[in-house]
């Protein structure tokens, strides 16, 4: 049996507690905004990158392309809210970097699947920038 990914476990973690204050955040400053499509888009990176975090640490095989979809996502939220709740989100994106280059480093991994890894951690960010384009008010 496979160990659990620690650096992905408290990324995923970190994802949790901060979501729902991230909301409870917004809320405290108007209630309208809650009804935002931008605001429910960020909750959601910070959710999907929580989820893709804990899939990756627990999951069996390769998962080198999961981890990298939270890093990117848990990142890209990092940076869009960096002087409210993006540090804590930084910080669990490096972890999810640091996990990531982990499962990236173990036995049956190849050039193509670093490749992979980096193009879906770019999408990810890609389409959150859309994303947040999509959703300006």
């Amino acid at each position: 049996m496979r160990r659990a990914s620690v650096p992905l476990l408290v990324a995923a973690a970190i994802a949790f507690a901060v979501a729902p204050w991230y909301v409870s955040l917004i809320a405290s400053q108007s209630r309208d905004d809650l009804l935002a499509p931008r605001v429910w888009l960020v909750a959601l990176y910070i959710l999907g990158g929580g989820v893709l975090a804990a899939f990756s640490a627990l999951a069996r095989g390769q998962r080198g392309s999961t981890s990298a979809a939270a890093c990117g996502a848990l990142v890209f939220v990092g940076v869009i809210g960096l002087f409210s709740i993006g540090m804590p989100l930084l910080l669990a994106g490096v972890l999810a970097a640091f996990g990531t280059g982990r499962v990236l480093s173990g036995k049956g991994q190849t050039g193509s699947s670093r490749a992979t890894a980096l193009a879906v951690a770019l999408l990810v960010i890609a389409v959150g920038v859309a994303g947040l384009f999509a959703t300006q008010p």
